[in-house]
């Protein structure tokens, strides 16, 4: 959850996301009582979005999916979370009933939060094309939305040149829809790999270091170069 902020820098933060999108977002989950699994890749400082995100979903609980030990950047956000009504909690993505966790917490409506950008390490894995190389990487995620017949949406915090900071959020997955049509989870993989590629190659400065890389490009049987 970006741990360089601080609750004070997330919420300055949380401002900057334009008031329009949370309009829209508002209106679109209000119509709608499924559970929506938020999804993202590391390195997005991603801590102002949930918390603004979170405001307008029209959901009383988030469930933060987290590898991380509680600390106290996690007991600030909840706490400001619980403060606009909405009922922080975590699942350790270690935990052995971690998936099922976050199956029950969709089918009951809540919101999840969860990192699509995972090596092997974190699950079974999927093969992916990222920027001409084949990644392993997992495909949880968006198979667990599919399953729990929820509402999959990605979104994407970014800095832009001039230091501003920005939310993307994009197209929902509605599985909630008995008439939409079910897709693989290499297919849905793929589709999260693309929005990754996108900003990535926009705003390379921003994912220099981004840690998931090499070992999701070892997997393969290739090394960062």
């Amino acid at each position: 959850m970006g741990a360089e902020a601080t609750l004070d820098q997330a919420l300055i933060q949380a401002n900057q996301i334009p008031k329009y999108d949370c309009q829209k977002l508002y209106c679109f989950f209000s119509r709608r009582t499924y559970g929506v699994l938020l999804t993202t890749i590391h390195m997005g400082d991603f801590l102002h979005a949930i918390l603004q995100l979170a405001s307008c979903l029209n959901r009383d609980e988030i469930f933060i999916v987290r590898q991380r030990e509680p600390d106290d950047v996690e007991g600030k956000v909840f706490a400001k979370l619980d403060g606009i009504g909405v009922k922080a909690r975590a699942i350790r993505s270690y935990e052995k009933n971690a998936a099922m966790q976050v199956m029950r917490a969709l089918r009951k409506g809540a919101i999840v939060v969860a990192l699509f950008d995972l090596p092997e390490s974190y699950g079974s894995g999927t093969t992916v094309r990222f920027c001409g190389h084949e990644l392993k990487w997992v495909g949880a995620p968006a198979l667990l939305a599919q399953r729990a017949k929820s509402i999959l949406l990605p979104f994407v915090s970014f800095r832009s040149p001039d230091g501003g900071y920005h939310c993307d959020v994009l197209e929902a997955y509605d599985f909630s829809n008995p008439t939409s049509s079910p897709m693989n989870p290499q297919q849905l993989s793929q589709i999260l790999c693309d929005i990754a590629e996108h900003y990535v190659k926009r705003y390379p400065e921003q994912w220099l270091q981004w840690p998931m890389f090499p070992e999701m490009l070892a997997n393969s049987g290739l090394q960062a170069e």
